[in-house]
């Protein structure tokens, strides 16, 4: 459920509410995700560790955007 209501065929919504059961799901899946090295790529638009896309570390990667 977004809040405030949005269509968002249109657009994506830049804040929204979750609900507390939610929320928590959302807070275990980022603390996994950091445990395990995931970053979020806004340039491709991917969740990935750095090994799955064959950089050794964030340096290279961002060499790569050049």
């Amino acid at each position: 459920m977004y809040y405030p209501p949005v269509d968002v065929e249109k657009e994506n919504p830049r804040f929204y509410w979750l609900c507390p059961e939610c929320y928590k799901l959302r807070i275990e899946k980022l603390e996994w995700w950091m445990k395990e090295g995931y970053y979020y790529f806004r340039d491709i638009g991917t969740t990935a560790t750095l090994e799955q896309l064959g950089f050794k570390d964030l340096d290279e990667y961002m060499k790569s955007l050049d």
